[in-house]
């Protein structure tokens, strides 16, 4: 670095390291052919803050790039009376009695030598003011000795001297405010008025998440102690709160109900106990406000009409008097649409007064319908139910159970309706439930209902805590907020053919002769073909293949189309039609 040196013959410019110390300094200077000894050193033209200790960096200092350093030359009085003091002190103590006395700059010039001795260095240097001001470096100490401070853990984060006190490290014992901390008017508070004297309940805190040293208190770690210690005392709560009885404010308000992050959360203004106006607006903030969505995270549903049509002319052929619920298998695509490939129903109960199919739970061929779904190359991919007409497209049961699938099985998962309009026509509509009841779902904030025929309002969404809608706060929704459309296709290619009779229905139920009448009247077509049929794979699984070790070859063998190795296969189903 460049330091600039001005002594009374000039200004010159030596150029140091940024380690150097003043001694490094001093022998530059002397490179200049200047007597060095004739100067005192200092930051200022004044002479106040003079740098005496060779042995320390210019860093310590306050010396940087650019700074300016003064030479001071010494006075010629004061250099003669010195050597006149040195002369006379080798002499006789007689002639050294009628020696005059030494003059005032002398004796400045000798008190000002002691000082130098005898005051630290830190001192001298770190203070920056005029002799009438005061700081944390030069303001006398009242707790005490150094050495009796020294062995304290809270002096090893001050930077001061040892005989200097900061709001750090002063009146620990006593707990006694620090009058010249405090410049607010009179009647004020602030952190430094607030000290409490050290107790056995202080002690035993080992961490604290206030930036205070912690002798001291403020709003956020004034906290309510067990009610052992509060029950009859009156004078805990003035101890903390600086306003009088009648008066209320954020530490002593009762605290607010606790909510799912009560625990990690705490409120900068008072301590657990209390409340605040940031904590109700937080409460608040955290209330759900309802809103439609309006894409779904399905972008469509490509279903195999053939599927459909069997699971729709089965309720037509009951007259919607008996209602349906079935499991859709098929493929996530890659366009986040879904290919439904087939309907399995599970087992399931609906009377002819009923608008919605009960599931009989649980399903004992659950893994097996899954497993076989799975050697096919399919999952569950969504749910279909049918329901009478009606003026409202979903219950609050039925978006409660789409929710409830959606977050099991994926966002991705659909929710297909058969219903009847007026004119006995049937439709077959696609929706998904939208991210907030899937929220809400999570979070049990919906009301359980077990059946929906207990609903008394099917049509409207209950809820647990209340919700804003429109601004307004409520216990209640339509149904629309949660819906979300999904657009329905047609399959091109199909991958199972829906002649075999489909399972767990009570009016058509599965049996021998079923399997037999399907071979028969598929004979002409191909052994795969003849077998491309979700429901008859499920039926040969129970009785006639193993599910694990000839089930994966037959399955195998639908999904790529593939005839090796079938005609073991072949010949035990021949069989069963001679």
């Amino acid at each position: 670095m460049l330091l600039r040196i001005r002594s009374p013959e000039g200004t010159n410019r030596i150029e140091v390291s940024d380690s150097a110390t003043l001694h490094d300094l001093k022998v530059k200077i002397l490179q200049t052919n200047k007597q060095i000894g004739e100067y005192v050193m200092a930051l200022d033209a004044q002479g106040s803050i003079l740098m005496l200790d060779d042995s320390l960096p210019l860093s310590s200092y306050r010396v940087s790039h650019g700074a300016m350093v003064y030479l001071i030359a010494e006075s010629p009085t004061s250099s003669s009376s010195s050597s006149s003091s040195s002369s006379s002190s080798s002499s006789s103590s007689s002639s050294s009695s009628s020696t005059p006395p030494p003059s005032a700059s002398a004796s400045s010039s000798s008190s000002q030598a002691a000082t130098q001795q005898t005051t630290p260095t830190t001192t001298v240097i770190k203070c920056t003011h005029g002799p009438a001001a005061k700081c944390v470096y030069c303001i006398p100490s009242t707790s005490g000795s150094s050495s009796d401070n020294s062995s304290d853990s809270s002096s090893n984060k001050c930077r001061h001297g040892a005989n200097t006190t900061c709001p750090n490290c002063q009146n620990k014992a006593t707990g006694k405010k620090i009058s010249w901390l405090c410049t607010h008017p009179k009647g004020a508070k602030c952190v430094n008025c607030m000290r409490q004297p050290r107790s056995s309940s202080s002690k035993k805190k080992t961490s604290s998440p206030c930036s205070h040293p912690p002798y001291m208190v403020c709003a956020n770690c004034t906290s309510v102690e067990s009610n052992d210690n509060t029950k009859g005392d009156s004078t805990n709560k003035t101890s903390r709160c600086q306003h009088g009885p009648n008066a209320a404010c954020a530490n002593c308000r009762p605290a607010l109900p606790s909510d799912d992050n009560s625990s990690s959360f705490k409120c900068k203004n008072h301590g657990p106990n209390g409340s605040c106006i940031e904590c109700i607006e937080r409460l608040d903030r955290r209330k759900l406000r309802l809103k439609l969505q309006d894409t779904p995270h399905c972008s469509s549903s490509i279903v195999d009409l053939r599927a459909a049509n069997t699971f729709q002319v089965y309720i037509q052929q009951q007259k919607f008097k008996e209602q349906r619920i079935g499991i859709l298998y098929g493929k996530l695509n890659d366009d986040k649409s879904v290919t439904i490939e087939a309907i399995y129903e599970p087992p399931q109960s609906s009377s002819s007064s009923s608008s919605f199919s009960t599931l009989t739970e649980p399903d004992p061929d659950e893994d097996r319908v899954d497993s076989i779904a799975s050697l096919l190359g399919l999952s569950r991919v969504g749910w279909i139910y049918s329901h009478p007409a009606r003026e409202y497209v979903m219950s609050f049961y039925e978006i409660s159970r789409a929710a409830y699938y959606q977050n099991k099985y994926g966002s991705h998962f659909v929710t297909l309706i058969l219903s009847v309009n007026q004119k006995g026509e049937s439709n077959l509509e696609a929706f998904q439930v939208s991210d907030q009841a899937m929220s809400l779902q999570l979070s049990d904030q919906l009301i359980n209902i077990s059946s929906p025929s207990l609903d008394s309002s099917p049509d409207k969404v209950k809820f647990k805590t209340p919700v804003y809608v429109e601004g307004a706060e409520t216990l209640i929704s339509d149904y629309h907020f949660f819906l979300v459309t999904v657009p329905v296709k047609g399959s091109d290619k199909p991958m199972f053919s829906c002649e075999f009779p489909v399972e767990n229905r009570k009016q058509q139920p599965q049996s021998a002769s079923d399997l037999k009448i399907h071979l028969i009247n598929n004979a002409k077509k191909s052994f795969i073909d003849q077998i491309s049929d979700f429901h008859l794979l499920i039926f040969l699984s129970k009785g006639y293949f193993d599910l694990t070790t000839d089930m994966p070859s037959l399955c195998d063998a639908v999904r790529t189309k593939k005839a090796s190795n079938t005609e073991g296969f072949k010949m035990i189903l021949d069989s069963y039609v001679q």
